[in-house]
Order: structure tokens, then C-alpha cells, then sequence
């Protein structure tokens, strides 16, 4: 891909499904699932064939190694299931991903083998099954009891994994999946499904208006599906045409700038709905090309939820800021989609609303600090290795998963505004390192303050200053750094005069 591209994606509700297009949906996400369960399992005994092309390489096997061999193995499945043909490579591109990240594993445990082969199991494991019948066990109040048996249920539900839709062509060249308009700029996803002539694929009725985003006729305008005669046997029998639901923000930013690739049709067992993760390469708005002159640090806080400072190539200070999310969060108004809950008298659960709450603030946190690398370009983010954890005044507002979704969303809007990705820098000791002479100082509770050069600070803010600066030594000379004296003695570099 070009380095003025980024592949983003972006999750499309679909609207209300019908329940004979919900029956189809499910019918169609099992026959996939047991596709690739039965793909990995007859994928075993080419297991020397792939021993021998990685030693005939002489590097790991990649995914596109991989691939050829199971699209093979894909081809039968597909049509004894009766879904269309082109699931044969969405298949082999889903399998191939999971054989390479098994093998990868395997490489760094000096073995290779087919204990724990990777498969996609039609019921949940058995340890999560008897965690649930404990829990039922260990009830007391009705109230727990009833808790516990649905999460039992729960539990023993088939778990539907998500259906790989790899067409980058879409309808244009009789693939098997694309996005379409009407006149009145209704957006639906079509989804070839099943094979033509499967006797699970309906009649239908297709309307004249669906013209297909992917495909622009000679004025620039979406192709009418009607005309576009490769795809007119699979549109009559094995498709379906499903409304979507999103705002007018994912209009402007993805429909209107960017060009569809793949996507990943999902189900959400809790909320019983249907979407699509539809990926869209986009254009990357003013890349930067020049080498970094400035380091934004980003501390996962213990009395605030993020601290960032930013420093230049010296490591002088050039400012610093605490951002409580969390304030942020209970200031904003509820998320959409539980609105339309309220609207459609559906019950909105506590995790329902915490969740709506803490995703909404993420994405404040993420713009906030993407628009201070504006401000600084060109520059580079350096956050705290792995934003797992939390703990101090804002541990239950704050979890690890929300870290580890943060840094996904910082990467992804940095990439879209032209930024490198995150580096990531070990926190050890920086909110103990004294920012202004480096000797270790002591903190106590959101104070820190250092006895050698008498300097006082904000503890989270301290960290974040320690985290820019490490940005400034490259990955090459880190393996160098205990021999250097390690963090402290790179500190103390920077003490002022």
C-alpha cells in the first residue's frame, strides 16, 4: 500500500433485518463457521508441506504462503455447503491468518507440531462451562441464581464468529459482496451468500435504483446493479439487500473520501444485531515526512486518567496538560444507539450506558491528543508500553481493555492525519525520576517531589515529561541502555543547569 494510504474500517449497523433475513444471516454465519472449523482441521495433514516450503524458503511462512494451498481445501467446502464461490478465498485468507500466527508460535517455542491446533470450536470451551455451573452452584439469593443460570445459558449458546468478506472488486467483476445507493441516498450492503440455484438462496425482488459506490459510470456516478450483467444470475438467487444505519460523520469521512475493500459481517449475541465492518482505503491528509522534532508523552495516570507533555529533540519542556476523560464522559450525552433503545422502549442496562460512556470518551481523549500533535508537526507520540492496568483514584472508571482499545484508536487517527504510530516506551520508574535533575525523587499520592534538587511536581505529569524524552532514544540503542547506566543515568542528561 502506498505510504499516503490507510486502510480504516468503520462498523455499519444493519437496520432492522427481517425475520427471514435474520434466519438466512445465522443459517449463513453457522455454514461459515463450520467451514473453517472443518478447513483447519483438513488443513493438518499438509503440515510437512509446509515444513518443507519454510525450510525451502528459508524464512516463516507468511499468510500469502499459506493461502494458495487453503483456498484449495476451501473450494470443496464452499460448494458442499452451498455458499458462494468466492467465500472459497474469504475462507483461505481467514485461515491462513490463523495458520501463520499458530506457526509463529510454534517458531518461538523451537517446535513444530499439531498440539493445539488452531480450530474454531462449534460450542464454547469446556473449563468456561463448569466456571458457569460453579457460579450457579455457589448462588444463595434468587436474585444470584437467576443471574447465573442466564449466564449458564449464555454460555452454552453456539458462539457465531464473524464471515470474511475478502472481495476488493466488489460487484464489478461478480464478487460476493459491495455497498450500494438508491436516488434518495439510502445506503444498503449487498451480500452474495449462497451459491446460484442453492436451495437455501430465495427469489427476490431487486429494485432498479441500487447502483453500486464501488463502480462509477462515465459522469462519475454509481453503476446501476441492474446493468452490470457478470452478477445478474448470483443477484436472483443467493443475495441479500440489507439496509444500513450510520451518521452523517461516517459519511462524510469514509463514503465520500474513501474506497471500499473488505468487511467482516458480525452478529452481537446481546443485543441480537447484525453489522458489517467495512474496511475503506483512505487518503492520508498531509503525511509527514520529515523526521520528528518533537515527542508528545502520554502517562496512564493514577489520580487523572492520562497525562501528556510534550518536549523537543533536546528535551526541553514545552508544555504539559492533565486530561480527565472520565469528567469528559459524564458531561457528554448518551450514545445514539442507546437513544434509539430508549425510542423503541428496549431496556438499557448499566453496561450498556458505561460502555456507550467510556468509548465516547476514548475518542475524546484520542482527538484531543491528535490535535496536539497538529500542533507540534512534525512530531511523534511516545506512550506508556502496553496501557494495561490501572489502579489509584481511577481504578473502576478505568480497565485495562479501555487502554488497549485507546492505543488502537490513537493509531488509527494518527495514521489518518499523516502521524507514525505510537512508540511504545517502558513506564518503569518515571513517575520517580525527577524531570529536572533525573536523580529518584518520592511521590506520595499525586505529589512528587525530589530532595536532591528540591523540584515539586504533579506525579502523572512528571511521567509523561520522563516517557517524551525516552522517545528520543532510538529502538536500536535500547538492547545498549543497562550497559549506559539505564533510565536513571539517560535522565539525568537532561537536568537543568
Amino acid at each position: 500500500m502506498p505510504a499516503n494510504e490507510v486502510i480504516q474500517t468503520v462498523k455499519l449497523k444493519l437496520h432492522a433485518p427481517s425475520r427471514r433475513k435474520r434466519a438466512e444471516l445465522l443459517t449463513f454465519l453457522r455454514c461459515y463457521q463450520e467451514c473453517k472449523r472443518q478447513l483447519l482441521f483438513a488443513a493438518r495433514h499438509l503440515l510437512p508441506e509446509f515444513q518443507r516450503k519454510e525450510a525451502q524458503k528459508g524464512r516463516p511462512l507468511s499468510k500469502l504462503d499459506l493461502r494458495g494451498d487453503l483456498v484449495k481445501l476451501a473450494r470443496g467446502l464452499v460448494k458442499r455447503f452451498e455458499l458462494h464461490s468466492d467465500h472459497a478465498l474469504s475462507l483461505g485468507d481467514d485461515a491462513a491468518e490463523s495458520l501463520a500466527s499458530y506457526f509463529a508460535l510454534l517458531r518461538g517455542r523451537g517446535a513444530w507440531g499439531e498440539t493445539n491446533w488452531p480450530v474454531i470450536p462449534h460450542r464454547v470451551p469446556v473449563p468456561e462451562l463448569e466456571e458457569a455451573l460453579m457460579a450457579l452452584a455457589a448462588t444463595i439469593e434468587e436474585a444470584e441464581e437467576r443471574q447465573a443460570t442466564a449466564m449458564l445459558t449464555r454460555e452454552m449458546r453456539q458462539r457465531l464468529r464473524g464471515a470474511y468478506f475478502c472481495s476488493r472488486l466488489a460487484l464489478q467483476y461478480g464478487k460476493h459482496y459491495t455497498i450500494a445507493v438508491t436516488p434518495e441516498e439510502r445506503y444498503y450492503a449487498i451480500l452474495i451468500l449462497w451459491a446460484p440455484g442453492s436451495r437455501k438462496a430465495r427469489p427476490r425482488t431487486w429494485s432498479e435504483d441500487l447502483a453500486d459506490i464501488s463502480v462509477l459510470d462515465d459522469k462519475g456516478r454509481p453503476t446501476p446493479v441492474a446493468q452490470m450483467q457478470k452478477v445478474t444470475r448470483s443477484l436472483r438467487s443467493g443475495a441479500l439487500a440489507l439496509p444500513l444505519e450510520f451518521g452523517d460523520w461516517q459519511l462524510e469521512e469514509y463514503f465520500a473520501k474513501g474506497e471500499i475493500a473488505t468487511a467482516q459481517l458480525s452478529y452481537d449475541e446481546r443485543a441480537e444485531d447484525f453489522y458489517l465492518h467495512v474496511a475503506f482505503k483512505l487518503a492520508v491528509e498531509n503525511p509527514q515526512t520529515d523526521a520528528p522534532e518533537y515527542y508528545l508523552g502520554v502517562d496512564r495516570g493514577s489520580r487523572v486518567d492520562l497525562a501528556v507533555a510534550v518536549v523537543d529533540s533536546s528535551g526541553r519542556v514545552l508544555e504539559r496538560e492533565l486530561i480527565d476523560a472520565g469528567s469528559m464522559r459524564y458531561k457528554q450525552r448518551a450514545r445514539g444507539d442507546l437513544s434509539d433503545k430508549q425510542r423503541r422502549g428496549q431496556a438499557i442496562s448499566h453496561h450498556d450506558f458505561r460502555t456507550g460512556r467510556v468509548e465516547e470518551a476514548l475518542h475524546i481523549a484520542c482527538n484531543h491528543l491528535v490535535a496536539l500533535a497538529e500542533k507540534y508537526r512534525p512530531s511523534l507520540v511516545v506512550v506508556e508500553y502496553g496501557l494495561s492496568g490501572i489502579g489509584g483514584a481511577a481504578k473502576g472508571r478505568r480497565v485495562s481493555r479501555h487502554y488497549q482499545k485507546m492505543l488502537k484508536i490513537l493509531t488509527y487517527k494518527l495514521a489518518r492525519h499523516g502521524f507514525p504510530e505510537p512508540l511504545e516506551r517502558s513506564a518503569a520508574f518515571t513517575s520517580q525520576i525527577c524531570s529536572a535533575c533525573g536523580e529518584i525523587g518520592e511521590r506520595d499520592g499525586a505529589e512528587f517531589v525530589c530532595e536532591a534538587c528540591g523540584y515539586s511536581d504533579h506525579a502523572d505529569a512528571n511521567a509523561a515529561v520522563n516517557i517524551a524524552r525516552r522517545g528520543l532514544l532510538p529502538n536500536a540503542e535500547l538492547k545498549n541502555l543497562q550497559r549506559s547506566g539505564g533510565w536513571e543515568a539517560f535522565h539525568k542528561q537532561f537536568a537543568q543547569g
